[in-house]
């Protein structure tokens, strides 16, 4: 048991090591508090049992009245943990109970839980997500949206879902101007830079504010396969269009 483990109440201890007949005692107790104890690092055990993937665990504290949106000392919920370590039963348990406020929920970088699914490549929970109305279009504090964070990571299915989803998220822009383009192609995802070319070829000459394009951030790199493409781009008859 390490230092933090160490400052744990029983029902902490059940939620990391899924002992769930453990977890059902604790809840019986009269009057028990269990679930509403904070460990260190400011986390319940619903924060423990989501980050684990405990799905029978975390639907025995939901069922015992356990706090969603107890925020951890990074901000979380548990909903933030569960779609960052990819557990889609927990994240269907969360999504019973109050859907709308759990996915409005930033985090102390101002991410959603929807953030971490796309950029960590979770696919079935960024649709999980869609079908519960979570707002594409919330950007984080360097003001990424879920489409960048996907589309900076290499997530082509996720990049795919969410332009489907929400066409006009292609133009949004960071707050350095970056768009999703500049991302894909600073990363040297070259499926991500041909993809988003399909989607809308003008993304390869808008500037940042910096007034660099996305071919300026690769060459800067060196990043040969997504120059290719960009050059291929930039020498085509075509004339750049606006961003809408």
């Amino acid at each position: 048991m390490d230092y933090f483990e160490s400052r744990w109440t029983p029902l902490h201890l059940a939620a990391k090591y899924d002992h769930e007949l453990v977890a059902k005692e604790l809840l019986a107790q009269e009057d028990s508090q269990w679930f509403e104890s904070m460990a260190t690092k400011d986390r319940t055990p619903l924060h423990i049992a989501a980050k684990y993937g405990h799905h029978n665990i975390v639907e025995r504290l939901l069922a015992a009245d356990a706090e969603l949106l107890d925020q951890d000392y990074q901000g979380n919920i548990a909903m933030h943990l569960a779609a960052k370590n990819g557990h889609l039963e927990v994240v269907e348990h969360l999504l019973l109970r109050s859907s709308s406020k759990q996915a409005t929920v930033k985090n102390h970088d101002g991410m959603t839980a929807l953030h971490f699914a796309a950029r960590n490549g979770h696919e079935r929970i960024v649709e999980k997500m869609l079908s519960a109305n979570f707002e594409v279009g919330e950007t984080d504090s360097l003001g990424k949206t879920a489409l960048h964070h996907a589309a900076e990571a290499g997530h082509e299915a996720i990049v795919v879902r969410l332009n489907a989803a929400h066409p006009s998220l292609i133009d949004a822009v960071t707050n350095e101007g970056w768009t999703v383009l500049h991302l894909a192609a600073e990363a040297d995802q070259d499926k991500i830079v041909a993809r988003l070319f399909a989607f809308k070829s003008e993304l390869a000459f808008v500037e940042d504010n910096s007034n660099r394009t996305p071919l300026q951030l690769a060459e800067k790199h060196g990043e040969q396969k997504v120059l290719d493409l960009l050059l291929r781009e930039e020498e085509s008859p075509q004339v750049p269009g606006s961003m809408s």
